[in-house]
This record gives C-alpha cells, structure tokens and sequence, in this order.
C-alpha cells in the first residue's frame, strides 16, 4: 500500500470505527512479526506469517467472517 503499512490502516480503521470496526486479519512476514498486545491494540482479530497454508487463511477467515 503506497504510503501506510497494514498497522497503519488498522490503526485508522480503530480510529474511524471503534466498537463497529470490522475484524482485521494480517498477513505478516517473519522478518517483520507484529506483538500480540499491538495487534490487540489495534482490533486485528488473526496475524498470519507469510507463506501462508491455505488451509490456515481459510480457517482465518471463516472464523473471522463465520
């Protein structure tokens, strides 16, 4: 994304919809992990390392989404 990061739009999302936000899922490099208690912070629902299993991406999702 030109300009923000995933944490970035998380953060504006919070911001913008509080209690209302949508769940948040992450999809994350090794090289840059995100802390649990950030993630918490930010209503991010799921961090996922990437490569990513697509059976862990489904399963994120359905549980996000479900």
């Amino acid at each position: 994304m030109p300009g923000m990061d995933g944490l970035e739009v998380a953060h504006h999302i919070q911001e913008r919809f509080g209690d209302l936000a949508p769940g948040i899922l992450i999809l994350s490099s090794a090289a840059h992990p995100i802390p649990p208690d950030t993630a918490s912070r930010l209503g991010i629902a799921r961090v996922l390392t990437k490569p990513v299993k697509q059976s862990d991406l489904l399963d994120a999702i359905t549980n996000l989404f479900g």
